[in-house]
């Protein structure tokens, strides 16, 4: 199982997306970004800290920014002909996008896992046959 933490951030001048593997990594994001989005007096993220007991939701609202996060878990599957086909889907939402965003040599190299995945899937399903 993965674990997938989302944080956005929206204030007046930009909105901003980040994606975090744990959320130890999240909240010392959410440390920094709060120390340097307050307007505090505290000399020291630690006395920053303090201020706030510890409490990042409290020195996020001191930003006066909005922000939200969500905790996205994501199974992977165990059985291997599953877990070939979620590549394959993955790989295909990533090329989506990639081309929506207009960037195309991302969008070729994704192309190429692709059809490696699609291979994966192959080999998967004749392996469970025999």
């Amino acid at each position: 199982m993965t674990s997938c933490f989302a944080l956005a951030i929206d204030d007046d001048d930009a909105c901003e997306l980040h994606l975090f593997n744990a959320d130890a990594e999240r909240d010392s994001f959410l440390w920094d970004y709060a120390f340097e989005h307050s307007g505090t007096e505290a000399d020291t993220l630690a006395e920053f800290k303090a201020e706030h007991d510890d409490d990042v939701s409290e020195a996020m609202a001191a930003c006066h920014c909005g922000w939200h996060t969500d905790d996205m878990v994501q199974e992977v599957p165990t059985e291997p002909v599953a877990a070939a086909r979620a590549a394959v889907e993955a790989l295909a939402y990533a090329r989506d996008c990639l081309k929506a965003a207009s960037a195309a040599r991302a969008a070729d190299k994704v192309r190429l896992a692709l059809s490696s995945a699609k291979g994966a899937v192959r080999h998967a399903e004749n392996k469970a046959v025999r």
